[in-house]
């Protein structure tokens, strides 16, 4: 009876000493958004956004009314995905982390230069969903990194709902990976800058959608306009309402 005893109380000594491996949540950085460019000298830019939970504090929690935007982005550029992606993590306090990623934003010279090693570097990470939506930009993908949210708390919950509310095409990594050639229809949205009343009439910019982006061999070869991709859209079932 004693040397049963004293195997459960050593097998709970065991049980209780935790995961050496964990990482701790005030150790994260959550990666909220990705977005990809086509960079300088055969390069290409990562930039990542992060929420800042300092700045997600409650006045009435905390006392005192945090300031700037709740929110940030980082970038940096190298021969790869993974390369830039190293730059940015050393660059960082916290380790970082894809379980809360949802977008990913593609610039259009990125697109048409190919999305392979986007796929890649999406299959090389084993916590990275390949459920992430995937839209294109004409421009720059790192400048709506900084776009203002005039209705959500973070730019890339306005990209997001552009396919939630079904404006546009929902297509995700996943939808790339089961096709045999990489011919897909991706949502492509537009940009610009207006004065907003909730920015104290600044101009700032403004983001939209504008038909869909086309792929062939996992590039983007052209466009189609609003009123053809919303025929792509109620044809695939996608569409919320026909206005």
């Amino acid at each position: 009876m004693r040397t049963r005893l004293k195997l459960l109380i050593l097998t709970s000594a065991f049980l209780l000493t935790g995961c050496w491996s964990r990482v701790e949540i005030n150790d994260r950085a959550f990666v909220t958004g990705v977005f990809v460019d086509k960079g300088e000298n055969g390069n290409m830019d990562l930039t990542l956004s992060f929420p800042l939970t300092n700045r997600l504090t409650s006045p009435s929690i905390g006392g005192v009314s945090p300031t700037g935007n709740p929110y940030t982005a980082i970038s940096k550029s190298g021969k790869s995905l993974s390369e830039a992606y190293r730059k940015i993590q050393v660059d960082l306090p916290r380790r970082i982390n894809w379980g809360h990623t949802r977008i990913i934003v593609v610039g259009e010279k990125m697109a048409r230069d190919g999305i392979s090693p986007i796929l890649e570097f999406v299959i090389r990470n084993p916590a990275f969903s390949i459920g992430n939506t995937l839209l294109v930009t004409p421009g720059k993908a790192k400048e709506l990194a900084n776009l203002v949210p005039a209705f959500e708390r973070f730019p890339n919950e306005v990209l997001r709902e552009f396919t939630q509310k079904k404006n546009t095409l929902n297509t995700t990594i996943k939808d790339f990976l089961e096709t045999e050639n990489g011919d897909m229809i991706v949502g492509l949205l537009t940009k610009g800058e207006k004065n907003m009343i909730s920015e104290k009439g600044n101009k700032v910019m403004w983001v939209g959608t504008n038909g869909m982006a086309l792929f062939k061999n996992y590039k983007m070869v052209g466009k189609i306009n609003q009123r053809v991709g919303r025929g792509a859209l109620w044809i695939k079932n996608r569409m919320e309402n026909s206005g």
